[in-house]
């Protein structure tokens, strides 16, 4: 049997949140890697919460905080999201080395190729789009939006100069 488009999914039916062990419902099975996306997409788009998130230090940066206090830089380019933190660098890696996989997550109407993890749904949330194609036109219009800010600081201080230099 191949493995080529399916994946072993096992979810233990204990884990340890906060120092506790908490019974979940387990699952442990086959499921195509298509299925395995979509439903890896819902989970991470359903955890996204756009009030975790904080300004960085440019128009482009966002600042994630995560649930042990920890804090993640989100950083936005025109075509993808990418986050400092465990969960976003092990997903790339593994889309990385399964052709299979990434093929099902370019195909993917909502991500086209973004790998789905809650910083970056959550980053889509705060800007306001629900899909990668939606991102890149938030994008487009927020680093506009911060190139017209920057023009007007320098407009300022072009205006602020010029008494000086009518009194030479």
């Amino acid at each position: 049997m191949g493995y080529k488009n399916i994946v072993y999914l096992h979810i233990p039916n204990k884990i340890e949140k906060r120092k506790q062990i908490v019974k979940i419902r387990g699952i442990s099975g086959f499921i195509s890697k298509a299925d395995f996306i979509e439903v890896l997409i819902n989970r991470s788009w359903a955890k996204a919460d756009p009030y975790k998130l904080e300004p960085g230090s440019d128009w482009d940066e966002l600042i994630a905080r995560g649930n042990t206090g920890d804090f993640y830089e989100v950083k936005l380019y025109q075509h993808e999201i990418t986050c400092t933190c465990h969960a976003y660098s092990g997903l790339e890696k593994a889309f990385n080395q399964d052709a299979v996989a990434a093929k099902h997550l370019m195909l993917n109407i909502k991500t086209q190729g973004q790998i789905p993890d809650k910083h970056i749904f959550a980053a889509w949330k705060y800007i306001g789009a629900e899909t990668q194609r939606q991102y890149e036109y938030c994008w487009l219009n927020r680093r506009d939006a911060a190139a017209n800010e920057t023009r007007g600081k320098l407009c300022e201080f072009d205006h602020e100069l010029e008494p000086e230099f009518t009194d030479w």
